[in-house]
Order: structure tokens, then sequence, then C-alpha cells
């Protein structure tokens, strides 16, 4: 995910622009009853790898491969991360959803990142999102922010309460961009593979 300044040297390594990423900001304060069944996170089970597979089937797109080592690297034993994680189960207690978020200051104030997650339907992701905002607002967060690419994704989180931001405000403006295995093509031919 380059932003515009770091874009060029990526394109001069071979790897293609995918386009711009929509930047989505809601305030932390959320309800209870808004992020229903989701409870803090910290250790993933390996039943990872089928969320992973229901979120891409539901949301699709390009994306790592997760599984629960990765996850578990990633979110709870990174050094220094601080990543604070939240899931959501279904009534016999499967796990439907996982997100990860974290506070960073951005001139002294202190903003909560939706960083990464998994859904296997766009209302799980719904109550996800709700239930992170709200963890990192009991953490000091004043805003949530989350970068999106995907049409999906995007609507889902307006569902939970977040804004688009305009293109005209001075933020940075991030790309997805990817490099595949098969060389020559068009775009089109190269996202198939």
């Amino acid at each position: 995910m380059p932003n515009e300044r770091s874009l060029p040297g990526f394109l001069r390594e071979g790897w293609i622009d995918l386009g711009p990423r929509s930047l989505l900001v809601r305030h932390p304060f959320v309800s209870q009853a808004a992020c229903q069944g989701v409870e803090s996170s910290v250790e993933v089970p390996e039943a990872l790898a089928a969320l992973a597979q229901s979120h891409r089937a539901c949301f699709g797109g390009l994306g790592l491969r997760k599984t629960a080592e990765w996850w578990n690297w990633r979110f709870h034993r990174h050094p220094g991360g601080r990543y604070l994680q939240v899931a959501a189960r279904d009534a016999t207690g499967r796990l439907t959803g996982l997100a990860a978020g974290v506070i960073r200051k951005s001139r002294g104030i202190p903003i909560g990142y939706l960083v990464d997650f998994l859904a296997s339907s766009q209302a799980v992701l719904v109550r996800l999102a709700s239930g992170l905002a709200r963890r990192l607002a009991a953490a000091a967060a004043v805003g949530v922010v989350s970068v999106v690419s995907s049409a999906a994704l995007e609507r889902a989180l307006r569902e939970a309460g977040f804004l688009k931001l305009g293109r005209r405000l001075p933020l940075k403006k991030f790309h997805t961009v990817a490099r595949f295995r098969k060389v020559g093509g068009t775009v089109e031919e190269q996202l198939r593979v």
C-alpha cells in the first residue's frame, strides 16, 4: 500500500498499480448494542483458515493467505505491536469474524486504526468494526481510520458508521500495488492468475 510519494519507486521495480484506496473515518464511540456478540481476543484458533475462505467468498479481491500462525505472529506476538483484537462468534461458538487495530499518535492525537479484519458476512464485519472502534475508544482513541480498496468492504464499513474522506483533504492517498508470477499480458490477465 504505497502512498503517492513512494508509488513511483514501486512502479520502477515492476509493480503494477491497482488503483487508489479509500480512506474512511468514524468517531470511536459506539453503543454496546452495535457490537453484540463481539469479544476481546488474543490467541487465534486454527479455524482462521475457514474464516479467511469465507471472507474471500464474501468480499473477494486480492489479499494475503492468512493462517492462524500468520495472524498470531502479526497481531499477537509481534514485538512492540500492541495490537487490540476482537472476535465474533455465532451461537454455536464458531469463529465468524476477527479484527485487529492499533492506536498511533498523529500530531500528538491518538488515532485508532482498523488494521486488518476477516468476516464471514457483511453483518459480521459491521459488528466487528463497531466492536473494535469501541475497544479503541476505551484505550483513548479520538477517531478510527481504515483504508480499503473494495467496494464491498467500503459498503460494510459505511454501515458501521465510517465516512469516506474527500480527496481534497491534505491526507496521504494510498494505492494498491502488486507483483505477479506471470510476466507480461494485461492487468486483467495477470489478475486471473
